[in-house]
C-alpha cells in the first residue's frame, strides 16, 4: 500500500499499491523501486555494482537521527553494531529488520492500528531485551544551540508497503500519543526537543516498508529541511534468491564485421539488476534485464575464436546472487570461407604419437607470428604455457602420456600484439600401462619450504622394463610437465631407486611426478605431489630521515624467516656512494652486524645496500636504505624510515631523531591513528619515543609526534605520520588470549578471572570485552563496565555452569585478538563450619514453667541437628535437648528460684559456642494442675509467650498448652505496637514465628490456639521488646549476591512484578511480586546493576524502596531477585524529571510505554488488595468451623 503525502503530510490521490503482501513478492518489488532503471541501450564498460543493504536485527538504532554536516541538516541512522555503539549509516544503506517474533495481538483501545484481535507487528517504546530490533529517533549529534530554539520536527512524507504504519508513544498510564500514521492524514508530523527518544512501530503486514521521511529545522531563522527514506523488513527476511543466466548469440561462425546479438536470459524472470556481456575476461557492455531478458547487439570481434559469457549481476545482492552463463564459442574468420582455428587434432594419442596441428582460416601478414600454447585442463591462466612461436601455420611436436589433460590453442601476435586467438582444443593421451604411486615430501625437508632449502622427495621403487628409465618431472599452474634434473629452478639434484633430492631455487608452487621414460617418450606417470616454496626478506632498520654533518649511522640489518636450526645465510652490506661507485662494508653468514659510520656532508645521497644470499643457489633477497646528510643549521625531528612492512615481534623503531638536543620545558605529544578512526593520545609513550613490538592488529596504524617548544617564538614541528604495515604472509597472530584464574569457588566468595597472553604475544591494547553466558542460554552478554585484564566477582547461584570468554579490542570497540576459549565457571557450597552461636534467649515464666526461646542461628553450611538448653539457677543446671528445627524448650515443674538459659546449637561439624545467659526470671511456686475436662472444649489460652529481638526480627515463642481433648491445628500470633498489628499463622506443631523487617518500636505479642472445637482465649501479652531500627540484613551463606543476567530479562520472565511507570531519581517507589507475600528479596535496577535493597515483602507483596539520586535519566528496569540468586520478575521503568510524571506515577512524557496497557495505580491497587485480602483469609482459616 502507498501513502504519497504532500509536504504538510496530507494524502495526494490517488493510493496505489505497489507491494504484495507476500514478502518475497514486496523484496524483489523493493528492487525496482530503490535501484532506477537505465535507457534500453547498450552501455559500455562494468554493469553496475550491486546495492547491498546492511541489514540491523536486533540492535539498539536510533533509526532517525538528524546531523548538521557542514551547517546543512541531513538525516540518517545511527545503531549499535559491532563497529561501535552510534555507529553513523546512511538511510539507504540499511534494512531495519523487525522479525516475526515481534508479533503482537490489538488489544482494545488500539483500534487506531487495526481491528481488536488482528496480528500486527511491534517494534515496542521500552527497551523489547536483548536480540531484539529498538528502534528510535535521535537529535542530540546536533550539538547544543546550533539551531533555534534546539528543536526538530519530522514529517511522514510517504509510506510503501503491504500495509499500514503506526508510530505513537505512551499508552498504559496515559493515552497513546500518535506520531506518524499511514492511514490518518491528521497525523503526519510532530517536534522533538534535543533528545534520544524510542516509540512504538507498528506495522499491520509482513512485508518491506519503505518510510519517507522530511525532518526540519530553523538555523539562525532560516528554515532547513532534509528528506531520507527508512526501510523495514517485517517478518521474514529474504535469502537472495538463487538465479540462473542462459546465453545465446545470432550467430557462433561469422565473418569479421559482421553484426552479433546476444542475448541473456535471466530466472527468475523478475529478478532486476543487469546482465554483463564478456569476451573472455573482457567486457564488452552492460544492459539492464527486462522481464527476464537482456539483449545486446555489437559487430563480430577480431579473427578467432572467443568464449562469450553473459554475468548477471543484481541490482540488490540482499536479494538475488549473480550467476554467469554457460561459455558460447564464436568463431570469426576472415572471409575464405575456412573456418578459424586449430585444425588436426586427433580424438586419441598414444604416448610417443606427433601431435601435428595448424591454424585454418587465416593468412599471415608481414611481421604476423603464430604463437602455440598448451596449458591443464581447467588452468585459471589465460595464455598458459608457450610451446613456440614463429612465422608458421603449423606446429608438431611429440606426445608424452603426462600431455594428457592438457588443451591446445593458438595466438596470431604482431609484435606484442595480440591479433587473434582460437579456443583451447583438449588432448587426450592414453596407456594401458599400470598407473605409478605419487612421490611423497619426505620428512627431513623444511616446513615451510624457502629458498636455498633441501627438498626431499620419496616414492615406492618403480618396476621397469627393458629400456626404460624413471625421471622425476614437475610443473606450475600453467606449464607443461618437465625433468627436474638440468632445470634452472633446481639445484643439485639427485635421483635415486626410492628417493629424490634436490635444492630449490625459486619459489611457487609446483607439482612433482615419479615418469617412466622410454626412447625418451613419456610413456608413465604418477599422480602429483605438490609443495609451496617461499622467499626470504631482508630489511634495513635504524636509519634516520635525514643527518647532520658528524652525526653517527647505526643501521642494522635483519632478514625473515631465522627458523630454529637453520641459519645458513649469508649477509653482504654494500654502500653506494653519489658517484655510483660501491663498496663492501661487511660480509658472512647468520645476522648481518650492525653498520657504524660516522657521516659527513659528502655522504649526501648514499645508498646502504643489504644483500642475503642462500646457500646452494637458493635465490637472494636485498633491502636498501637511503643516506641523508645535512650541514644545515636548524631543529632536525624526524623519525627513522617505516620498514615496507614488519612481522609481529619485530622492532618497530618509534624513536625520534632529534638535533640539537630539547630543553627541559619543550614537550613531545604523541599521538596514533587506527584505520577508521581520528587522531588520539599515543598510550605510554616516552618523551624521545621508543621501539615497540610489530603486532598484526597494528597494521595500517599511523603515528606522528608533535614538538612543542617552551619559546612562544618558535612554530611547533610534527614528525610523521609514519604507517606501521604488518605483513605475516598468512601466519596466524601470536595474541591468543585465554583465561587464567580459578574457575570453582565457593557461593559468595570473589571469583577473579585474568586475561593471559603467551610470552610471544604481548600487546601494547589495554581494552578488552569482557562476555558472560549463562548456563543452558544460546547468547553472550557483554559484563558491562568490566574493560581491564581482570574481572572479579562474587560468585552466586546464577553463576554456576556459567561461561565467561575475553576479547582484546582496538581503539574503535572491534576485536583485534579473540575471543578466547571460554571457561565454565562452578560454584560450590561454602565449606560447613560449626553453626553460629545462637542469640541471647528469651525467656518467660508461667507458674512453675520456663519457657526458653530462641532464634535459629546461621547453620554454618551444615543442617543443625539439635541444640543443647541448660537451665541455671536451682541447686544444679538442668539440661534439655531439642531438635534441629525447635526454637523453644519448657522446663516445668520448676522449683521457686531465679533462673538463667543458655543455647548451644549443634550440625555435623561440631558443637557452636554458648549463647549468651538470658535475662533472669523468677518462679515464684509450682502452680495447680488444671484438670482435663471429660470432653473436647476448645483448647486452654496459652501461657505468656517469650519475645526476642534481634535486630529488626521478633520472635514469639509458646509452650504448647492443653488441647481441650482436640489436637491442636493452629495457632494465631499477633505482634502488636506498630502502625497495625502484625497477624502471623502458624501450624499445629510450631512453639514460635518470626516477625522479619519490623519498624523502630516497642512490641508486645499474644497467641491463640486453634482445634476442632475452636479458638482459644487469647495469652497474656508478652513482655515488651524494642526494635531500635531495622539493621542490615547478612545474606545467609549460599546466597547469591550479583544480579541477574540481562539475558533472562526477557518478556516471558516478567511475571506479573509491577512498580510505577516512571519515578525521579532519589525518589522512593512501591514494587508489587504477587505470590511471593513475606518472602526476602533483593531489588534491582537495571542496566548496570544497582541493588536497591533486601527487603521483605509485606503481607501484600509489596515493598518501598529507593532509587539512588545519581541513577541516570532514561529508560530503566526494576528486577526482582529471589535470595537464592533466581529471577522473580521484573517491570520497566522510566527516570526522568518530576514535571513529566503524573499523580498516579504514570509517565507524561514523550518516553516510556508499549502497546500492551501498563497497569494504572488503582489497578495495581486493586492486586494489592486482592493478595491483603487472600493473606487475611488465610490467617482467619484456622479459626472457621
Amino acid at each position: 500500500m502507498t501513502r504519497l503525502l504532500d509536504e504538510r503530510g496530507t494524502a495526494r490521490p490517488p493510493w496505489r499499491r505497489l507491494l504484495s503482501a507476500g514478502v518475497a513478492t514486496a523484496a524483489v518489488a523493493l528492487a525496482a523501486v530503490v535501484v532506477p532503471t537505465t535507457a534500453a541501450e547498450a552501455a559500455e564498460g562494468p554493469a553496475p555494482e550491486p546495492k547491498e543493504y546492511r541489514v540491523l536485527a536486533g540492535v539498539h538504532a536510533d533509526a532517525v537521527s538528524t546531523f548538521l554536516d557542514d551547517g546543512q541538516l541531513a538525516l540518517a541512522s545511527k545503531a549499535d553494531v559491532a563497529e561501535g555503539s552510534g555507529t553513523r549509516f546512511a538511510a539507504e544503506d540499511v534494512w531495519f529488520h523487525l522479525e516475526d517474533t515481534a508479533q503482537r495481538t490489538v488489544p482494545a483501545g488500539y483500534e487506531f492500528i487495526a481491528p481488536v484481535g488482528s496480528t500486527i507487528w511491534l517494534a515496542p517504546e521500552s527497551n523489547p531485551g536483548t536480540g531484539k530490533l529498538w528502534p528510535g529517533f535521535n537529535t542530540e549529534s546536533v550539538s547544543l544551540g546550533a539551531i533555534d530554539e534546539d528543536r526538530s520536527t519530522f514529517t511522514l512524507t510517504s509510506v510503501e508497503g503491504p500495509g499500514d504504519v503506526e508510530v505513537y508513544t505512551g499508552g498504559g498510564f496515559s493515552a497513546p500519543n500518535r506520531l506518524w500514521s499511514s492511514r490518518d492524514e491528521g497525523v503526519r508530523t510532530f517536534d522533538i526537543g534535543r533528545t534520544h527518544m524510542h516509540a512504538n512501530w507498528a506495522f499491520t503486514a509482513a512485508g518491506t516498508y519503505r518510510l519517507g521521511v522530511q525532518g526540519a529545522v530553523t538555523v539562525d531563522g532560516v528554515v532547513q529541511t532534509a528528506s531520507a527514506t527508512y526501510t523495514f523488513v517485517v517478518g521474514e527476511l529474504p535469502e537472495p534468491a538463487s538465479t540462473t543466466t542462459r546465453l545465446s548469440a545470432s550467430a557462433t561462425t561469422l565473418v569479421g564485421g559482421d553484426p552479433l546479438t546476444l542475448t541473456a536470459a535471466v530466472t527468475p524472470t523478475d529478478a532486476g539488476g543487469f546482465v554483463e556481456f564478456r569476451n573472455g575476461t573482457t567486457v564488452l557492455g552492460h544492459e539492464p534485464v527486462e522481464e527476464g531478458t537482456a539483449t545486446f547487439t555489437t559487430t563480430a570481434p577480431a579473427v578467432g575464436t572467443h568464449e562469450l559469457t553473459a554475468v548477471y549481476v543484481p541490482a540488490v545482492a540482499n536479494l538475488a546472487a549473480a550467476s554467469t552463463s554457460d561459455a558460447v564459442s564464436v568463431t570469426v574468420g576472415d572471409g575464405s570461407g575456412v573456418e578459424f582455428g586449430v585444425t588436426g587434432v586427433q580424438d586419441s594419442y598414444a604416448p610417443g604419437d606427433t601431435l601435428s596441428v595448424a591454424l585454418a582460416g587465416y593468412q599471415l601478414a608481414d611481421g604476423e607470428q603464430v604463437r602455440w600454447r598448451i596449458r591443464p585442463v581447467g588452468s585459471e591462466s589465460a595464455n598458459g604455457s608457450t610451446l613456440t612461436t614463429a612465422p608458421s601455420l603449423t606446429y608438431a611436436t611429440v606426445l608424452h602420456i603426462a600431455d594428457d589433460g592438457y588443451e591446445i590453442s593458438a595466438q596470431v601476435r604482431q609484435g606484442s600484439t595480440v591479433v587473434a586467438t582460437t579456443g583451447w582444443i583438449p588432448l587426450t593421451v592414453t596407456s594401458d600401462a599400470p598407473a605409478l604411486s605419487a612421490p611423497t615430501i619426505g620428512a627431513t625437508t623444511p616446513s615451510p619450504t624457502y629458498n636455498g632449502d633441501l627438498m626431499v622427495l620419496d616414492y615406492p621403487p618403480v618396476q621397469l622394463a627393458d629400456g626404460e628409465s624413471a625421471q622425476l618431472v614437475f610443473r606450475t599452474s600453467s606449464s607443461r610437465w618437465a625433468p627436474v634434473a638440468g632445470n634452472t629452478r633446481f639445484g643439485n639434484v639427485t635421483e635415486g631407486a626410492e628417493q629424490a633430492s634436490f635444492h630449490v631455487r625459486s619459489t611457487g608452487t609446483f607439482s612433482f611426478a615419479v615418469r617412466v621414460v622410454k626412447d625418451g617418450i613419456g610413456v608413465r606417470q604418477s599422480s602429483a605431489v605438490t609443495a609451496s616454496v617461499g622467499f626470504y626478506e631482508a630489511h634495513v632498520d635504524n636509519v634516520q630521515s635525514l643527518y647532520r654533518a658528524g652525526q653517527t649511522l647505526n643501521a642494522t640489518g635483519r632478514y625473515f624467516p631465522v627458523r630454529d636450526g637453520v641459519d645458513d645465510v649469508s649477509y653482504e652490506w654494500r654502500w653506494y656512494a653519489p658517484d655510483g661507485s660501491s663498496t663492501v662494508l661487511s660480509a658472512g653468514l647468520g645476522t648481518p652486524p650492525p653498520v657504524v659510520r660516522e657521516l659527513t656532508a659528502a655522504d649526501n645521497g648514499s645508498t646502504l645496500y643489504l644483500t642475503i644470499n642462500r646457500p646452494n643457489f637458493g635465490g637472494y633477497a636485498s633491502s636498501s636504505a637511503k643516506i641523508n646528510v645535512t650541514d644545515a643549521a636548524g631543529q632536525i625531528f624526524q623519525f627513522p624510515p617505516a620498514s615496507e612492512h614488519y612481522h609481529q615481534n619485530d622492532n618497530v623503531d618509534l624513536r625520534v631523531s632529534i638535533d640539537p638536543a630539547l630543553s627541559e620545558e619543550d614537550t613531545v605529544e604523541w599521538e596514533w591513528k587506527w584505520p577508521g578512526g581520528d587522531w588520539e593520545p599515543f598510550p605510554g609513550m616516552p618523551r624521545l619515543g621508543q621501539q615497540i613490538k610489530a603486532e598484526q592488529a597494528m597494521d595500517g596504524v599511523e603515528v606522528r609526534a608533535t614538538l612543542h617548544f617552551a619559546s612562544d617564538a618558535l612554530e611547533s614541528m610534527v614528525a610523521g605520520p609514519l604507517t606501521i604495515h604488518i605483513d605475516d604472509h598468512g601466519a596466524a597472530a601470536n595474541q591468543k588470549p585465554t583465561i587464567g584464574g580459578a574457575t570453582t569457588a565457593p557461593s559468595g566468595d570473589a571469583v577473579t578471572l585474568t586475561r593471559e597472553l603467551p610470552d610471544n604475544g604481548q600487546t601494547l591494547l589495554t581494552d578488552h570485552r569482557w562476555e558472560r553466558k549463562a548456563a543452558g542460554a544460546e547468547d553472550w552478554s557483554v559484563v558491562a563496565g568490566q574493560a581491564g585484564a581482570e574481572l572479579t566477582f562474587l560468585a552466586g547461584a546464577a553463576d554456576d555452569g556459567a561461561q565467561y570468554r575475553v576479547s582484546i579490542l582496538k581503539p574503535d570497540g572491534t576485536i583485534a585478538y579473540g575471543p578466547s576459549p571460554a571457561v565454565t565457571i562452578s560454584v560450590t557450597a561454602p565449606a560447613a563450619t560449626v553453626p553460629v552461636a545462637p542469640a541471647k534467649p528469651g525467656v518467660s515464666v508461667d507458674g512453675s514453667t520456663v519457657v526458653a526461646s530462641w532464634v535459629m542461628p546461621a547453620d554454618g553450611g551444615s543442617p543443625i541437628t539439635g541444640y543443647t538448653v541448660t537451665l541455671a539457677g536451682g541447686a544444679e543446671p538442668i539440661v534439655h535437648a531439642a531438635a534441629g528445627d525447635a526454637t523453644s524448650v519448657a522446663f516445668t515443674s520448676l522449683a521457686a528460684g531465679v533462673y538463667t538459659a543458655t543455647v548451644v546449637a549443634t550440625n555435623e561439624v561440631g558443637d557452636s559456642g554458648a549463647s549468651a545467659p538470658s535475662e533472669q526470671v523468677t518462679v515464684s511456686a509450682p502452680g495447680p494442675e488444671e484438670p482435663n475436662p471429660g470432653e473436647s472444649t476448645v483448647p486452654v489460652a496459652p501461657a505468656k509467650p517469650g519475645v526476642t529481638v534481634s535486630g529488626s526480627t521478633v520472635v514469639a515463642s509458646w509452650v504448647i498448652p492443653a488441647d481441650g481433648g482436640s489436637p491442636i491445628t493452629g495457632y494465631t500470633v499477633t505482634l502488636a505496637g506498630g502502625a497495625v498489628p502484625i497477624v502471623r499463622a502458624a501450624a499445629g506443631d510450631a512453639t514460635s514465628v518470626a516477625f522479619t523487617s519490623l519498624a523502630a518500636g516497642v512490641y508486645t505479642a499474644t497467641v491463640v490456639a486453634t482445634n476442632e472445637v475452636g479458638d482459644s482465649d487469647a495469652s497474656a501479652p508478652s513482655e515488651q521488646v524494642t526494635v531500635s531500627a531495622p539493621g542490615p540484613e547478612e545474606p545467609n551463606p549460599g546466597e547469591s549476591t550479583g544480579p541477574v543476567p540481562d539475558s533472562e530479562l526477557t518478556g516471558d520472565t516478567r511475571n506479573g512484578v509491577h512498580a510505577p511507570e516512571a519515578a525521579t531519581p532519589g525518589g522512593q517507589i512501591t514494587i508489587a511480586a504477587p505470590g511471593h507475600a513475606g518472602e526476602r528479596v533483593r531489588v534491582w535496577l537495571h542496566s548496570n546493576p544497582t541493588l536497591l535493597g533486601t527487603v521483605t515483602l509485606d503481607a501484600s507483596a509489596t515493598a518501598v524502596v529507593t532509587i539512588p539520586a545519581d541513577a541516570p535519566l532514561g529508560e530503566h528496569r526494576v528486577v526482582v531477585q529471589a535470595i537464592d540468586g533466581s529471577l522473580i520478575g521484573w517491570t520497566p521503568i522510566t527516570l526522568t524529571k518530576a514535571a513529566d510524571i503524573g499523580p498516579d506515577g504514570q509517565l507524561l512524557a514523550s518516553t516510556g510505554g508499549e502497546i500492551t496497557p501498563l497497569l494504572g495505580t488503582a489497578a495495581l491497587l486493586l492486586i494489592v488488595g486482592a493478595a491483603v485480602l487472600v493473606a487475611a483469609r488465610r490467617r482467619r482459616a484456622p479459626a472457621a468451623d
